[in-house]
């Protein structure tokens, strides 16, 4: 199911689903067949393909996990566990499936493109507060302090107590906007 066919429907609890290795397609084609809408945020590859002109392929935001909405009407979310491709439902408890948090899913699903592609840098501006998740500065929390139209983004960084400006390549980093401190 493309992101165009969940956008306007309201669902209100989503799960992840952690995938057996090379499993998301399966795993994506068989939940489909049951009945559940799976859900999986893309991001570019930060290489493209060596001496070659090919954009480089989408590759999963999250890797190894994909994100399940189980319909009110098919209660039965065990068989999820049994899907080709899933290696297991994410629980809070043995007999309970975790819940994502209210929004998350849904937030996700608004920063993508009809392909499910996460765009990184729409909707961001200077002085929103940005969480690093790939590359060297991965789980680094910065600020945004500059964007261009080039691929990179400036960023203002803590690093052992000091404030550290860098310029950060977009389709090598990807920042998830963590908090807001736009005034007005």
């Amino acid at each position: 199911m493309s992101n165009d066919q969940i956008a306007d429907q309201d669902f209100r609890d989503w799960y992840a689903v952690q995938l057996k290795p090379g499993g998301l397609d399966a795993a994506r084609r068989n939940l489909h067949r049951q009945g559940y809408i799976a859900f999986m945020p893309m991001r570019p590859s930060a290489s493209g393909p060596k001496g070659g002109t090919r954009q480089p392929k989408p590759v999963p935001l999250f890797p190894g996990y994909l994100f399940v909405h189980v319909p009110e009407r098919k209660q039965n979310w065990r068989t999820i566990n049994s899907t080709l491709g899933v290696s297991r439902l994410v629980m809070s408890r043995p007999d309970r499936p975790a819940i994502l948090p209210r929004g998350f899913v849904e937030s996700l699903r608004a920063r993508c493109d009809a392909d499910g592609l996460y765009r990184t840098t729409d909707n961001l501006r200077p002085g929103d507060s940005v969480a690093m998740i790939s590359g060297p500065f991965a789980g680094v929390i910065a600020q945004i302090e500059t964007l261009s139209q080039s691929a990179r983004i400036g960023v203002l960084l803590e690093i052992l107590g000091r404030s550290v400006r860098s310029q950060v390549p977009v389709d090598y980093l990807d920042v998830v906007p963590i908090a807001t401190k736009r005034a007005g």
